[in-house]
Order: C-alpha cells, then sequence, then structure tokens
C-alpha cells in the first residue's frame, strides 16, 4: 500500500505540460534577499487548496463517467499546473548533469519526464478519492518551505508526506516530496545518475522514451 501511495502522490507533481514550458521558466528558487512579492496564501492553504481541488475534480459526477476520463484529465492536468514547477522537478532530478545539457534538450527531458509519470500513474489517482489528507504543520525559512502532512487510509494506515515549496512571484510551488522521509527527486536523481555514468545522457532519454511509449500503448 505504501508503494502505491508513493506512486499516487508523486502523479500530483508531474500530471501536467498542458502549456508549453521553458526549462529556464522556472529553473530555480530567487536568490537570497530577493523576494517576491508578499504571498497571497501560506504554503499549507497552496497545498490543501490544489489537493482539494483535484479531488473534488475525481467526484465531479459530470466528469465521472469513463467516457469523460480524457476531460477529468486534462481539468486534473490544468489545476494540477497552477502549483507544481515541474521543471525545477526535472532540474533537480538530473542535478549536475542538468548543467551540460543545451536549452533545448532541457526543455526536452521535462517534457519527457513529465508524460512519462503521468502516463504511468494517471490511472492510478482514482485510489486517492477515499483517502483522508491531514495538514500536520509547516515550516518557512526565508523564501523556501516545508509542509508536514499525511494521507491517513481507509485501513487507518497512515503515510507521511513532506511537500518541499519555494515562493515565486508572490506564491509557493512544489518541487519535492518526501513520502516516509524518503525524498522523490533523490530517488529519480540516484537512477538518473546511475544510467548516465554508466551509459549516457542520450541512453537515459532513449530508454525513458521506450517506457513512455509503453505505457501509451498499454493506458
Amino acid at each position: 500500500m505504501r508503494a502505491v501511495m508513493a506512486g499516487l502522490v508523486a502523479l500530483l507533481a508531474i500530471l501536467v505540460i498542458a502549456l508549453p514550458v521553458t526549462a529556464q521558466q522556472h529553473a530555480s528558487p530567487p536568490a537570497a534577499g530577493e523576494r517576491s512579492p508578499v504571498a497571497w496564501a501560506t504554503p499549507t492553504e497552496d497545498v490543501r487548496g490544489i489537493v482539494n481541488r483535484v479531488l473534488m475534480i475525481l467526484v465531479d459526477p459530470n466528469l465521472k463517467p469513463q467516457a469523460k476520463a480524457k476531460e477529468r484529465r486534462a481539468v486534473i492536468r490544468a489545476t494540477v499546473r497552477e502549483r507544481f514547477n515541474f521543471a525545477e522537478m526535472a532540474r533537480r532530478g538530473l542535478a549536475g548533469h542538468w548543467g551540460d545539457l543545451t536549452p533545448a534538450e532541457q526543455e526536452h527531458f521535462v517534457r519527457v519526464f513529465t508524460d512519462l509519470l503521468e502516463v504511468a500513474y494517471l490511472d492510478k489517482l482514482e485510489y486517492l478519492r477515499d483517502e483522508e489528507f491531514v495538514y500536520t504543520g509547516e515550516r518557512i525559512d526565508g523564501d523556501t518551505a516545508t509542509v508536514n502532512s499525511k494521507v491517513v487510509t481507509r485501513k487507518n494506515l497512515e503515510i507521511p508526506i513532506d511537500y518541499k515549496l519555494f515562493l515565486r512571484n508572490g506564491r509557493w510551488d512544489v518541487y519535492d516530496f518526501l513520502i516516509d522521509g524518503v525524498s522523490l527527486m533523490n530517488n529519480y536523481r540516484q537512477r538518473f545518475n546511475k544510467i548516465i555514468d554508466a551509459r549516457s545522457y542520450p541512453e537515459l532519454v532513449r530508454l525513458m522514451e521506450m517506457k513512455l511509449e509503453k505505457e501509451s500503448h498499454e493506458d
């Protein structure tokens, strides 16, 4: 169950590239001392708001029929895009290798990374309908923050989830998750580094694209 929930939570971070995204657009948090305009909400309010809206979409009777699956997914992607910074996640996933890429390669990687996770986890999102999300605290350190929460399953299994955010243009963007204390981005960073060091970056992208094609056909 924990592995399933980890995948579901990961999905919230990678559901969308509905509009073109350049790799430089959201490349890194603001530098120290360069604070954005005052945020309209706290980090917890931002996270809770997006999660609640996704859950409402899942139970919307107008979007619930299987015939509405494509439309439902599009609405979810548009909603999640508002607070989840996919380019930053991709940058952190590649770590030092990110700087070796051209802007075009960076943008391409963001798209492949996002699309792959979307296809892999989208159907599993339905399991979130009956789970309870509880927010237990937050910590703000300048332009970065951590929101502590947990998912309580129908069997009363509690799964801790920590959201990592940074302040950008007056709002809090999510760039990582810790599930049971394990960072999603660190997990991907280790996988990506292993393949790049043993083979090459083009080989990593090739493997990701092969996996994406396979998952798309099975969807």
